[in-house]
Order: C-alpha cells, then structure tokens, then sequence
C-alpha cells in the first residue's frame, strides 16, 4: 500500500519532469541519431561574378585605397552620397549587423563605404 501512496502522491511530479526532459532528450537523440547530412544558405552568391570598377577612394586619413588590397577578404561595399542621410546611417548600421552576425567569420569581412559628390 506504502508504494501506491508514493505514487500517486509524486505523480504530477513524474509528470511534470517527464514533460520538461522529454524534449530535451527527443532533441539530442534526433540531433546525435540522424545528423543533418546538407547545409542551407540564405543567400545567392552573384553569377558571374562582376569586376569592381576602378573607384578613386580615399582611406580616413585622406590617403589614396585600392580595393585590390582587400583581395581575399569578403567585401561589403556600400556606396552613397556624400550628405549622410537616415537612410545612409541606418545602411551603415546594418552592415554592421550583418558582419557581427557572421559570429567567427567576422574577421573575413571588410566593410568599405565609398561616398561621392555629385
């Protein structure tokens, strides 16, 4: 009788244990059991490839820049008008998202903003 009493006084905590740890492990057995065998991306690289124009930028010292010394990086080239408006700022902004976002591939990514005068 002794038995009986425990469980059906620790039921709902049996209960409530299984509902939380069950997820857990059905995640781990799916995730370690049937491992993902693809990757998806969010994205399309550009087909062909386009050459960048040869642009006359200036680094913020003032000093001429050549975008071929970014060659092997990957390039994030926002080009605007040189009155910074909302729109420009919040482009910026989210460049900078963007190339956090990338977690340990952040350091692959240079951010170039080119801004002219017309």
């Amino acid at each position: 009788m002794k038995r009986r009493e425990h469980w059906r006084r620790l039921r709902p905590l049996y209960f409530l244990a299984a509902v939380c740890f069950v997820p857990v492990f059905a995640a781990y057995l799916t995730y370690y059991a049937f491992q993902p065998t693809g990757r998806t991306n969010y994205g399309e690289l550009i087909e062909p490839q386009r050459v960048t124009p040869s642009l006359a930028l200036r680094g913020l010292d003032g000093a001429a820049f050549d975008l071929n010394a970014l060659h092997g990086s990957w390039v994030m080239l926002a080009v605007d008008r040189a009155e910074c408006t909302d729109a420009c700022r919040t482009k910026l902004w989210n460049m900078r998202q963007v190339r956090t976002a990338t977690g340990r591939e952040r350091e692959r990514i240079e951010r170039v903003a080119a801004f002219y005068d017309y």
